[in-house]
This record gives C-alpha cells, sequence and structure tokens, in this order.
C-alpha cells in the first residue's frame, strides 16, 4: 500500500465513528499537501466566503456556551431544536441550563436546528450529513438559523475522502449508503453557524 493508500485510509477510519472528540487523533489529509491544521483553516475559510459562519471550541462541554452565546447575540430565544443522534445527546446542555431544548426531526415552526455533520470538506467549506433519523438532516434545511456541530477530526480535503468513510461507516454497521445525503455548502435561504470542536494536534506539521 502507498503512503496516499495509506493516509486515505486512515482519514476514512476517522470519519467512520463520531466517537468522544478527545478521544479522537486528527490526521492528516493528502488533500493539496495540506496538514491537519492546513485542513482545519481552508474548511473555516471556504465556508465564510459561502456565507456562513464559524467558531471553535476546546471541546463538547463548551458547546452549549457557544450556541447559547449565538442566540443571544442573535437576540433570538434559546430554544433549540436538536437532532437525536447519540453523539448530540451526550453533549452536557445542562451546562446552559436556560437552553430550552427537544430531540429529534424537524418541526414547522423551529427556529433553530442543531445536528451535527459526518464529515467536513476543507476544498469547499461543504458540511455532509446523511439521512437517518438520528442524523435529521432537515434541521439544517428548515428552521431559519442552523446551527451544525462538526469535530476537527472529521474536517477531510475532498469530498471523494469523505464519500470513503461514509462508505466504511455503513459498511462497519452492517448498512448500505443512505438513500440520502445532505451536502450543504453556505447559508442557503436561512443563516448557518458552525461550531469546530476540539483541538488540532500540535505534533502534526
Amino acid at each position: 500500500m502507498d503512503s496516499r493508500k495509506q493516509i486515505l485510509t486512515r482519514v476514512c477510519t476517522a470519519v467512520a465513528g463520531m466517537g468522544p472528540v478527545a478521544d479522537s487523533r486528527p490526521l492528516v489529509s493528502m488533500a493539496g499537501g495540506l496538514t491537519n491544521l492546513g485542513l482545519i483553516e481552508q474548511f473555516g475559510k471556504r465556508a465564510i466566503a459561502a456565507g456562513a459562519s464559524v467558531e471553535r471550541v476546546a471541546d463538547t462541554a463548551r458547546v452549549p456556551h457557544a450556541v447559547a452565546d449565538h442566540l443571544k447575540a442573535l437576540g433570538m430565544p434559546a430554544t433549540v431544536r436538536v437532532a437525536g443522534s447519540p453523539w448530540l445527546r451526550a453533549i452536557p446542555w445542562d451546562r446552559r441550563p436556560r437552553l430550552t431544548l427537544s430531540f429529534g426531526v424537524a418541526r414547522t415552526g423551529d427556529q433553530v436546528g442543531v445536528s451535527a455533520a459526518l464529515a467536513g470538506v476543507a476544498e469547499t467549506g461543504t458540511l455532509v450529513i446523511p439521512s437517518g433519523s438520528d442524523q435529521a438532516a432537515g434541521l439544517l434545511l428548515l428552521p431559519p438559523l442552523q446551527i451544525v456541530i462538526l469535530p476537527l477530526h472529521h474536517i477531510v480535503g475532498t469530498l471523494d475522502d469523505a464519500w470513503h468513510g461514509m462508505a466504511i461507516r455503513q459498511q462497519a454497521r452492517g448498512l448500505g449508503m443512505p438513500s440520502r445525503v445532505c451536502l450543504a455548502t453556505g447559508a442557503g435561504d436561512g443563516q448557518l453557524h458552525v461550531i469546530l470542536v476540539g483541538e488540532p494536534d500540535a505534533a502534526l506539521p
């Protein structure tokens, strides 16, 4: 196996699981020769250029504060609809008890949707969210404000990297590819705020 295939395998393995951020090592991608930090910076620049806003937090414990502070800055009520994935449910939302949460798919009247991206594509600033009740991709489309949580180690170079990672993830679950995959670049008709979670690995160049 050559070096490119070895690195692609590692990237796909990282995308394949939505494990705790603190337990996952950021990886290098071959896209454009960029390092892990380079991918993070490029994703942020591309997403902002497409009309999204982006912020970074150190770990999932900071996510409730980031969500609440963003809503306060916009003058919006602290009421959010969160996708029902186990990873999102495990976030310590009680750190900001004034947040009013409900979990599940998007409903008529939801003003703020919070979902998690399976991958972020540095090349274009695109978020990749597969269909499924626990992913609730509709929360990225229906509410006027969409907030997407993206672990740093889920940022890959290209859409091909993300697609291969998704295939490995689905195979590990004994499933075929999702019937639909939402690819979101920019804010669309509403506002899109991306919260990047984790720290880049200082040991990587």
